[in-house]
């Protein structure tokens, strides 16, 4: 009868088999698992720090295709002349570019600003002429929503949906530890003024003298202070447009002279609307127009 060979690996193994040693282990490795579960330091949000920012650039009058080749492409070159950006990101709209740059991660987040907005001003020479704002905004990295409400109706609008949003908004605010909270979809409320031309030639109005008038009707001053009881009181003039009749019955002009003279109102020479605004951004829910909210904490 021939004895089986046993190699250096089976022996290893017999070994384990017959004896208690690879109890032991099993024991030893659960144990040095738990201490290990307990003593490493942890942390409920980690922070990873990513420094970037978006450069708003508004650049009115001119196409997407020429946003990109006067401001973007050039305002990308520049951005990735700076030391510790890694992703230069844009996007060309008509009027206004964004465009952003986004450092190593693990840089420190103000330095890399600091050394943005710098760069940026000693380079101001070579921004085009028609340029009117150059804005930079902090991206933060926890400017994530993390809870999304969509709000859908099969009779209602997306404007009535939104109207029901800004309610909502304004109701959200006031919860304890909530962040940024932003409406998305929906058409906004807009009041338009349409001027009638024929209308203001017969009143002798322009419609710079319209729109000097309504921009020093929307407007809230100070008209200064008194004492009372030694209590300053603050004394404000002027209140802002609300609604459709406050802009209907806005005085623009005076027509006529000496007893004859009247006012005119903004319904003489112009036809006021209020109600939804141009959609800036869409959203849809199970095949159906819908108003999205996004909260952040």
């Amino acid at each position: 009868m021939n004895t089986p060979q046993h190699n250096f690996t089976s022996r290893i193994v017999g070994k384990f088999l017959e004896s208690n040693i690879s109890i032991v282990l099993i024991l030893l490795a659960l144990a040095a698992g738990f201490v290990a579960l307990t003593a490493t330091p942890r942390e409920e949000e980690p922070q990873i720090v990513v420094p970037a920012a978006d450069i708003l650039v508004a650049f009115p009058g001119r196409s997407a295709a020429q946003v990109e080749e006067l401001v973007t492409a050039p305002l990308e070159r520049l951005l990735s002349q700076i030391d510790g950006v890694e992703y230069v990101y844009s996007r060309s709209l008509p009027g206004q570019a964004i465009v952003t740059a986004r450092f190593y991660v693990g840089q420190d987040r103000e330095r890399s600003l600091v050394k943005l907005r710098k760069w940026l001003d000693q380079n101001a020479d070579k921004i085009p002429p028609g340029v009117t704002s150059l804005l930079v905004k902090p991206v933060e990295t926890d400017d994530v929503p993390i809870l999304t409400l969509t709000f859908t109706s099969p009779t209602a609008s997306t404007y009535q949906l939104r109207r029901v949003a800004e309610e909502t908004l304004d109701r959200l605010q006031g919860v304890k530890n909530a962040g940024l909270i932003s409406i998305v979809g929906g058409e906004p409320r807009q009041m338009l003024v349409r001027l009638q031309p024929e209308r203001l030639a017969g009143f002798h109005l322009t419609p710079l003298e319209i729109e000097r008038a309504l921009q020093a009707a929307n407007a809230n001053v100070q008209a200064g202070s008194y004492t009372r009881q030694d209590e300053e009181i603050r004394v404000e003039s002027g209140r802002f447009l609300r609604n459709r009749h406050d802009l209907e019955t806005l005085v623009v002009g005076i027509t006529g002279a000496g007893s004859g003279a009247r006012p005119v109102y903004l319904k003489d020479v112009a036809t006021v609307t209020d109600g939804p605004g141009e959609v800036i951004s869409y959203v849809r829910f199970s095949q159906g127009p819908a108003w999205g909210k996004q909260e952040q904490h």
